[in-house]
């Protein structure tokens, strides 16, 4: 049986200082969230229902440990998008980029991240976007390079670096106008050290 945690908000997720892998597997750097962790369910859904869409998705988490992102996203009514999220402090400064452990159905994903500026959250997000392939588990990893600064939808300019110092909300999201149904299955996310 899976637990569901639509809009459900709970206390900010920690960072979890020199944590390993599962399955045989190895995090590079620090490992931030592992879904296998009562305190990683703390993710709420934002849908396009905020502006008149139809698209729907559930975040929860199956009985051996993983994230299950899944749902509909649907173009009807100037929709598009899917978005589960989770409030996390993490100082990332000396990490390179941050690597996913995930299962997916050959479509193209978002990861986002948010910072604070001013003592307040951004209303912007910095993305970073990948294609999950179908029914394998993959380690993709982002370099914080190939984030850009979004706000609905649309990428920004003229805004200052993302302050990696200062993280303050991570999350998903499926758009980029793919209707229809998807699934994405996350065993962990870290912050990674890549070779030069």
């Amino acid at each position: 049986m899976m637990i569901l945690y639509s809009m459900l908000l709970l206390p900010f997720l920690m960072v979890n200082q020199n944590a390993g892998g599962t399955d045989g597997t190895e995090n590079p750097g620090q490992l931030l969230v592992h879904f296998s962790d009562p305190g990683a369910r703390a993710w709420s859904i934002v849908n396009d229902d905020v502006m008149g869409g139809i698209s729907t998705s559930r975040f929860g988490i199956s009985d051996d440990g993983k994230a299950v992102f899944t749902g509909r996203v649907s173009l009807e009514n100037n929709g598009g998008f899917a978005s589960a999220r989770t409030r996390m402090q993490a100082d990332l400064g000396g990490y390179d980029g941050i690597v996913l452990r995930v299962k997916g159905d050959g479509k193209t994903y978002g990861f986002r991240l948010r910072t604070v500026d001013r003592g307040r959250v951004t209303p912007y997000s910095w993305e970073a976007v990948f294609t999950a392939p179908a029914g394998e588990w993959t380690e993709i990893s982002l370099p914080f390079s190939s984030f850009k600064p979004v706000y609905r939808g649309r990428q920004l300019v003229n805004v200052p670096d993302m302050d990696l110092r200062n993280i303050a909300e991570a999350g998903l999201m499926m758009s980029s106008g793919q209707s229809g149904p998807f699934r994405l299955e996350l065993d962990w996310i870290a912050a990674g050290r890549y070779d030069k």
